[in-house]
């Protein structure tokens, strides 16, 4: 059941960005979008969207439709910067302020 969720995120989540961003898996649940050349504000219009997309789907299971939800975080890498995993830890570091609330 979870591979058939996980796969309708990762379709999801390459409909929702463009042909130049690249998207990874991170962990068993945890994904990650690098979007070259886009500011910090672009960034969090997508995750928005992502998170939107995701939570407005039922993921069709061996055992019936799933629906699922997902936090997300963003970060932008500063001029010159190369190390992805520090942009990756502050995106994760922020990722609480774009989930949404229990009541909303």
């Amino acid at each position: 059941m979870g591979d058939a969720v996980l796969l309708g995120v990762v379709d999801l989540i390459c409909q929702n960005v463009r042909r130049v961003d690249f998207v990874g898996r991170l962990g068993s649940d945890e994904f990650v979008v690098c979007m070259p050349a886009s500011p910090l504000s672009d960034g969090r219009l997508v995750a928005q969207r992502l998170r939107r997309a995701i939570a407005g789907q039922a993921f069709e299971t061996p055992l019936g439709p799933v629906r699922t939800r997902c936090i997300v975080g963003v970060a932008a890498a500063e001029r010159r910067e190369t190390d992805l995993w520090a942009v990756i830890t502050r995106a994760a570091a922020v990722r609480e302020e774009l989930t949404p609330s229990a009541t909303g």
